[in-house]
């Protein structure tokens, strides 16, 4: 399983999305209401970048079990015969999901 933590960002992209998440969340959560259709009364649940989890930012497995998706894993092995869930493939390892549904 992969995931990254990081306490040493100044500046840049991530360092702006934990600010908001951790901040205040509902500049973002307007602002995805706004602009995704469908979303304008969305309920959020932020599971990463999470200060009290010193900003852990999931992937792979680790990214389907902290949103209780486990048995998709379950299933990929069994359907593929792999190890583990290519999430990768879908969402590159550089770009960690920070998903703000549940």
């Amino acid at each position: 399983m992969t995931s990254t933590t990081s306490h040493d960002f100044v500046k840049g992209s991530k360092l702006q999305i934990r600010r908001l998440i951790n901040d205040n969340p509902q500049r973002i959560e307007e602002q995805l209401r706004k602009v995704i259709p469908g979303w304008g009364t969305a309920e959020f649940d932020w599971r990463s970048p999470l200060a009290s989890e010193q900003y852990k930012e999931y992937c792979d497995e680790e990214f389907l079990a902290v949103l209780g998706l486990e048995d998709y894993s379950k299933r990929w092995r069994a359907v593929s015969g792999r190890a583990a869930v290519p999430i990768g493939m879908l969402w590159p390892e550089w770009l960690c999901p920070i998903l703000p549904f549940s």
